[in-house]
C-alpha cells in the first residue's frame, strides 16, 4: 500500500532527522534499524537495553523521543475485514429483509 510507505518513509527520515539534531549523524540505515529496535521493544527500559547492547548509548531522554516518535508515527496495517464479517455488513446494509 503507497500510504504504508509513505508513513513508513517520513517515520525514518524524522529518526534521520533526530539523530543528525542530537549525535550529528544522518544516516537511514541507522534509523531504520533503530526502528526495528523500537518495534520489537516496545517499553522504554527495554528499548534503551537493546540500544545498549548494540552499541548505542543514548541518554535516556532521547532514547524515549525516538521511542515515543516510532510508537506514534510507526505505519499500522488496516485489518482486512473477515469475510463472514464483510457479508454480515453487506447483508444489513441491503436494508429490511421480508
Amino acid at each position: 500500500d503507497a500510504l504504508l510507505g509513505l508513513q513508513r518513509l517520513s517515520l525514518v527520515q524524522k529518526i534521520c532527522s533526530e539523530l543528525k539534531n542530537h549525535i550529528g549523524v544522518d544516516d537511514k540505515t541507522l534509523a531504520e534499524f533503530i526502528i526495528e529496535l523500537a518495534q520489537e521493544n516496545s517499553t522504554l527500559p527495554a528499548f534503551m537495553r537493546a540500544l545498549d547492547e548494540n552499541g548505542a548509548e543514548f541518554p535516556e531522554d532521547f532514547a524515549s523521543t525516538l521511542l515515543h516518535l516510532v510508537q506514534t508515527m510507526a505505519p499500522r496495517k488496516r485489518p482486512a475485514p473477515s469475510a463472514p464479517a464483510a457479508s454480515a455488513a453487506a447483508s444489513s446494509s441491503s436494508g429490511p429483509t421480508e
